[in-house]
């Protein structure tokens, strides 16, 4: 029988110990995050363990918001990190009919706290928890003496001592009621659909996916919104935006001509011998789809553009590399293209290798 290498948390075989030594290699990098919190820097074994531990986060998830957040979910086009992000600070701070919380109001109850049910919502005429600005009032019911009784509060009268859900616990539901998929044609272009037995339990609007996939998006960066600036550090007045990133409205690439300039604008950006310009090399001719960074790392080392040895210390450069510069995009997990080329939907490299502009040793 011939011999094999079978890797302890994958159970993959490989036939020579090299292959199994570099596929070790890469599981035990800090290059991999779990699929539902976002978390990264781990091992794949740790992304795994975290994936697993994640599901009690679904029990913290209150019923209560449930259909009004798989209506906002229903064929949204935000990103997952945008999505979270708008509806934690939509839902985050309104009441859902349903929800148990106390209030304190000076014409009830001699001013004192107790606790009551909301029944409904309104701003003005229009019946909503989830309106965005302005001052919402609550219908609430409580008991006292002896009875049900019912009165209209405002916001201002809730207590509440957090909000109902934390952004890790509303990802992690959100990933488990519903699907997202990136348009054939562009990656950056993406709609979420609710699982059918999902909406159709909630009474959800039917998906818009088959008309969205029928689509030719508009090719043109000058409609897509540059992400926001780097996070401010707490300890800090604020992080540089990653390099690359325009500062202006970019050019109308609706025709490769266009493209093609604009990539050759952004190759010229990096410094000559840089492991950045070698990886921009290899995606360019990998066009849209892109490559794994165990891939990429080949490729790098075949056309003598990098030594990538596959010790783990190669991979967190590769992979730190393509994450610090705007001109590159993660289009899935641990896969890499150039940002230009995945908005466009561009399969086929727009220019040739360069003489004179070998990528060599150093960042």
């Amino acid at each position: 029988h011939d011999r094999v290498y079978v890797t302890r948390v994958t159970g993959e075989a490989f036939k020579t110990f090299a292959e199994y030594t570099e596929r070790v290699t890469l599981l035990r990098s800090r290059v991999w995050s779990c699929a539902f919190t976002g978390k990264g820097g781990m091992t794949y074994e740790e992304a795994l363990q975290s994936e697993k531990q994640s599901a009690k986060l679904l029990d913290k998830f209150p019923e209560t918001y449930t259909k009004a957040v798989l209506e906002f979910v229903q064929n949204s086009t935000l990103r997952l990190d945008d999505l979270v992000g708008t509806m934690y600070n939509l839902f985050g701070h309104r009441l859902m009919p349903g929800e148990e919380v106390t209030i304190s109001s000076p014409g009830l109850m001699g001013g004192a706290t107790f606790p009551c049910r909301v029944l409904r919502a309104t701003q003005g005429e229009a019946p909503s928890a989830i309106q965005s600005g302005g001052e919402v009032k609550y219908e609430v019911a409580f008991e006292a003496d002896g009875a049900e009784q019912r009165a209209w509060v405002s916001e201002a009268e809730f207590e509440r001592k957090r909000a109902p859900f934390s952004k890790a616990v509303l990802r992690r539901w959100l990933l488990e009621q519903a699907t997202v998929t990136s348009h054939p044609k562009s990656v950056s272009h993406v709609m979420w659909a609710v699982k059918d037995a999902v909406a159709e339990e909630h009474g959800l609007p039917a998906s818009k996916l088959g008309e969205f996939l029928a689509q030719v998006p508009k090719r043109a960066l000058a409609s897509v919104q540059a992400p926001a600036l780097a996070k401010r550090h707490k300890s800090q007045g604020g992080l540089p935006a990653p390099a690359g990133e325009p500062k202006t409205p970019l050019a109308d690439l609706s025709n490769m001509e266009n493209v093609a300039e604009k990539m050759s604008q952004e190759e010229g950006r990096f410094r000559q011998g840089s492991l950045k310009l070698a990886c921009f090399k290899v995606l360019r001719d990998a066009g849209a789809s892109g490559l794994a960074i165990t891939e990429l790392a080949r490729q790098l080392t075949e056309r003598g553009l990098r030594d990538m040895d596959g010790d783990k210390h190669s991979y967190s450069k590769l992979y730190s590399a393509l994450n610090s510069d705007y001109a590159f995009v993660w289009v899935s997990r641990g896969v890499f293209a150039i940002r230009l080329l995945a908005q466009v939907g561009a399969e086929a490299p727009l220019t040739g290798p360069q003489p004179g502009k070998a990528a060599g040793a150093g960042e």
